[in-house]
């Protein structure tokens, strides 16, 4: 807002002349130097103030609760854009489990070709099935006779790894 008036030292009000910044005038002052257009400008907004039927102090404390329902509305717009920030992240998150349960159900099912295609070839599962004996201990587990070859379970990561 431009300001009309502005107070000196001794808490007197003055009028702002624009042509003369460092002048102190009064509204009295202001009419015998011929600045008759800032007294003018003020009355009007003197009035234009007096129209809204409101004191100075109800002024100032609609500007203050003006101020902190900004304050609020800026609070909730930077909670929305966190919340749609945190959608993305989100969204990208399960992006990827989607790519990785893809991944490993491709996996498991070449895992499970593979362990096929071992018993499709015979007696070789035997050297990675975690029921093989070493031939030095002795003939197959009875297990293995019993079942006629399909009780093969792979001896894993931590399994026997000689491929005698």
């Amino acid at each position: 807002m431009e300001r009309l008036t502005q107070r000196n030292s001794d808490n007197d009000i003055n009028f702002i002349v624009p042509d003369d910044l460092e002048g102190e005038y009064s509204i009295h002052d202001l009419v015998i130097c011929g600045y008759v257009s800032v007294a003018d400008k003020a009355a009007v907004r003197l009035a234009d103030y007096e129209d809204t039927g409101l004191m100075p102090e109800e002024v100032a404390a609609l500007k203050a609760e003006v101020q902190s329902k900004d304050k609020f509305i800026e609070m909730q717009n930077s909670i929305i854009d966190m919340g749609r920030k945190s959608d993305i992240a989100l969204s990208e998150k399960l992006d990827g489990y989607i790519l990785m349960k893809a991944e490993n159900e491709r996996l498991e099912a070449e895992r499970d070709a593979a362990v096929e295609d071992m018993f499709i070839m015979g007696n070789m599962p035997c050297r990675v099935c975690k029921h093989r004996v070493d031939p030095k201990e002795g003939a197959q587990p009875k297990r293995c006779v019993e079942y006629e070859g399909n009780c093969f379970e792979w001896r894993g990561l931590e399994g026997n790894h000689d491929h005698k």
